[in-house]
């Protein structure tokens, strides 16, 4: 019956074929709200990530939110369900107080740091996020866990931090490459030396980066109080050394 009109005659299959598409496209512009058929996709691509990252309920709910509002504003489009994920994560995780790097993001995603970058961008413009600056020290903690350092070591860095806030508000222009000098510094000072290339790679930074904020952090050593002394200046590593 569905193949033949009121009359009782075949439909030719051409014709029949041309009323099934406009039959679904007039299901899906009448029913479904913009990005509504991305979501599904975007969820299990959030599932995943959230697993693999070891995110907290919290944050993954505030990226769920995030990318449901990014297909709202049509922001998938010419960009990839996975970029816009990383980057609502990334954005989750920094209000929420759990700044994730996009090394990380990159790693578990597959997605270049350079997309993340750009679809974040497009969130922070589009849906005007108000993401607070990440601070070195909301890395120290699980930096020094990957790291197998210790408490001591941990508080140390958060002393070096915490004494550095006062006198340098710049801080959060490179928060891991910070938190990372600052890992470097107290691993040092407590005797729990780890190799710059390990810190440098679980920071995601380079070593000249770590490096750089060291010597940076420098110029105001003389004014922070050390327990345990003033740790050695970092140089360029020499032939197998650490």
């Amino acid at each position: 019956l569905a193949n033949k009109d009121a009359r009782g005659n075949t439909i030719p299959l051409r014709e029949r074929e041309k009323f099934y598409r406009m039959r679904k496209l007039q299901r899906h512009s009448g029913h479904s709200r913009p990005g509504e058929r991305s979501l599904p996709e975007t969820i299990r691509s959030l599932d995943r990530v959230a697993s693999l990252m070891g995110l907290p309920r919290p944050v993954k709910d505030e990226a769920g939110f995030i990318c449901k509002k990014a297909l709202e504003k049509g922001l998938v489009r010419g960009r990839s369900i996975e970029a816009i994920v990383a980057a609502a994560v990334y954005a989750a995780c920094r209000i929420d107080g759990v700044p994730r790097t996009l090394d990380e993001l990159q790693q578990v995603t597959g997605v270049r740091k350079k997309t993340i970058g750009k679809a974040y961008g497009a969130l922070l413009r589009t849906l005007t996020l108000r993401v607070p600056p990440s601070r070195p020290m909301n890395y120290v903690s699980r930096f020094c866990s990957r790291l197998g350092l210790s408490n001591t070591v941990e508080a140390e860095a958060q002393k070096i931090l915490k004494e550095l806030e006062k006198i340098d508000s710049s801080m959060s222009l490179s928060p891991s490459g910070t938190a990372a000098a600052a890992i470097y510094l107290a691993s040092l000072s407590c005797g729990e030396r780890r190799p710059q290339k390990a810190i440098a790679k679980i920071a995601g930074v380079s070593e000249v980066t770590l490096r750089n904020r060291f010597q940076f952090m420098e110029g105001f050593m003389q004014q922070l109080v050390l327990p345990r002394g003033r740790a050695p200046k970092i140089g360029p590593p020499s032939q197998g050394s650490p």
